[in-house]
């Protein structure tokens, strides 16, 4: 896709269609299917609506980013 984006890492499969309703994207990485928020012009809406229906566990950086 080439644009950065937040992964979102220990939802159920059972929760994936709920979370794409609310504007995540999925990727098929290495066979598995990885849950993406954006980060462009919709990408504050998105994680808000996460945010209101699922606790923050914990936020990792990687490659050195925040």
């Amino acid at each position: 896709m080439g644009e950065d984006r937040i992964e979102l890492i220990g939802s159920s499969d059972s929760a994936r269609a709920g979370l794409k309703a609310i504007g995540l994207f999925s990727e098929v990485i290495a066979w598995r299917t990885r849950l993406f928020i954006p980060t462009g012009e919709r990408g504050e809406a998105v994680l808000t609506a996460v945010l209101e229906r699922h606790a923050l566990l914990r936020c990792v950086a990687v490659n050195g980013r925040a």
